[in-house]
């Protein structure tokens, strides 16, 4: 499982916001959250609907169990899938940027 600097950094902004906003717990929450994703995606790699794809990539979304959040996925488009790679986080309400411009 790789991790791209941008789900890196939209990681960080929601722990700080939480930090800000919520209780301590949720920040763990996420994280654990992320943590049974990743887990979910090593078993499951194609579970999340397409949001876009090309030649070179597939990219899906897939909700975090339990917690108002949504992971951009993306993985090569050979089969069986390899590498997958994390690469944006969103609050589940939070507005995103066309997938299509801001990852292929």
């Amino acid at each position: 499982m790789l991790i791209h600097v941008d789900f890196k950094a939209d990681m960080h902004r929601q722990r700080a916001w939480l930090a800000d906003n919520a209780r301590p717990e949720w920040i763990e929450g996420l994280a654990l959250g992320v943590k049974e994703l990743m887990i979910r995606l090593a078993r499951l790699p194609a579970c999340g609907p397409v949001v876009t794809s090309d030649a070179r990539i597939v990219v899906r979304k897939i909700f975090l169990r339990r917690l108002p959040y949504v992971v951009w996925y993306a993985h090569r488009p050979a089969e069986p899938i390899g590498d997958i790679t994390l690469l944006r986080l969103f609050g589940y309400g939070q507005s995103r940027p066309d997938p299509s411009s801001s990852v292929l």
